[in-house]
């Protein structure tokens, strides 16, 4: 409703003003970053995370919530991580980036999946499958995040093989 109201710019203040009231009473009520993103279903979303139309009321209240509660650390990638497997996600996350109003929000949270990895040492056939390299261009983001990553795999754990 709010977000069907944002559109109209006889009544774009007044979905401000309820988009604000509701960060407002997240708040208050307590509700965490992964309340909200349940609340607005966004957990039900599946491989559209990305096109609802809810995901920046999210990002709003994640942004709020870290400036209210400064001391409460919130990561969005590990909210994203409670819902979706590593192949589901990075699948998202890879078709996300090639639409430029996501691109950013994409390539973020895609080179933050990339170093959680990189933290687990995750054997490098895994991401291999959950990036989907297997014939890929030679320049594909995929391709590139996946040379990165065997080359960090490599030195940092080389008494395993790849």
């Amino acid at each position: 409703m709010v977000v069907d109201a944002s559109k109209s710019p006889s009544s774009e203040s007044i979905a401000k003003r309820l988009d604000t009231e509701l960060l407002l009473n997240w708040n208050k009520n307590g509700d965490a970053p992964g309340t909200v993103f349940t609340l607005l279903k966004l957990n039900k979303a599946g491989d559209k995370l990305f096109d609802s139309p809810l995901l920046p009321t999210w990002q709003k209240y994640i942004a709020y919530f870290r400036e209210k509660n400064p001391r409460q650390r919130v990561n969005e990638l590990s909210i994203l991580r409670k819902h979706f497997s590593d192949a589901t996600f990075s699948k998202m996350l890879l078709e996300a980036e090639k639409i430029p109003s996501k691109k950013a929000l994409a390539s973020d949270l895609l080179d933050d999946l990339v170093i959680r990895w990189m933290a687990s040492e995750t054997v490098p056939t895994k991401v291999y499958s959950w990036l989907r390299v297997e014939g890929t261009a030679e320049n594909s983001v995929a391709r590139g995040l996946y040379d990165s990553y065997l080359k960090f795999y490599k030195q940092h754990v080389p008494d395993v093989a790849t």
